[in-house]
């Protein structure tokens, strides 16, 4: 009788189940169930909405992928603040929703939840020609978005009027200025390391430099009408720095 090659089969690993899935179940069960509960008892609205409650799945889904990847690789890195941002958003929005909160009132909170998503991004240090950390753009944006919210937030609950600090002057324009500062430094920081003006660096020290003329014209309340022929000579001038720059 003829010898038949035995083969053999491998197993192949037994990849652990996820029980993420599970847990965002369960505590979506669980909120949902004490929302319930103090509505019933009094403690609430009558405004509770059941169906936010689909909305807080994916909120609680992305924060649990987010620490689990950062169990994993134990980095801060990209997926972890994507899935901390979307998560905080989404957060928020279901939160609103659930409580039925005024959004006439509360709408600052979604303006917030997007800036601090934002500077968990710009807190990542990426590096534009060299720079990075506090220099990031998207920090300086981060920034001020939570502060126009918080401002707005707190005028609407009648908690502080941050206007009385600035007087005359229109407090919601340094939301503008921020990134503006921001990137001009990013631009003149990154040109001075490399001891040149790259395109990335003029790029973004142009952005600055335009950003911050509209927070100054907002700021200040001159007329808009002169917006446009101010950064038709910005650009102008822009033009012209490249040009003898390169001579």
């Amino acid at each position: 009788m003829d010898d038949q090659p035995v083969v053999t089969q491998t197993q192949a690993p037994v990849k652990p189940k996820k029980k993420n899935s599970g847990v965002v179940w369960g505590l979506i069960l669980i909120i949902g169930g004490l929302i319930l509960l103090c509505q019933q008892l009094g403690w609430l609205g009558p405004r509770y909405n059941w169906w936010a409650l689909f909305i807080l799945a994916p909120a609680l889904a992305s924060f649990g992928s987010a620490f689990t990847t950062l169990q994993n690789t134990g980095k801060f890195g990209a997926a972890v603040r994507n899935g901390l941002g979307g998560g905080i958003v989404l957060l928020t929005l279901a939160l609103m929703f659930l409580l039925g909160l005024d959004w006439a009132v509360w709408w600052p909170l979604m303006v917030l939840a997007g800036g601090l998503s934002v500077l968990l991004e710009g807190i990542s240090g990426k590096k534009v020609e060299g720079v990075g950390g506090i220099l990031n753009i998207g920090l300086w944006i981060g920034l001020g978005a939570i502060f126009l919210g918080a401002g707005f937030l707190l005028k609407n609950l009648n908690l502080y009027d941050i206007a009385e600090v600035f007087g005359k002057y229109r407090w919601w324009a340094v939301a503008i200025l921020m990134p503006g500062l921001g990137a001009l430094l990013g631009g003149l920081v990154s040109a001075g390391r490399a001891g040149r003006y790259s395109g990335a660096a003029f790029g973004l020290t142009l952005f600055g430099l335009a950003t911050l003329v509209v927070g100054v014209v907002a700021l200040v309340g001159i007329s808009w009408d002169i917006l446009t022929p101010t950064l038709l000579i910005l650009a102008g001038l822009a033009i012209l720095f490249r040009i003898f720059r390169k001579k």
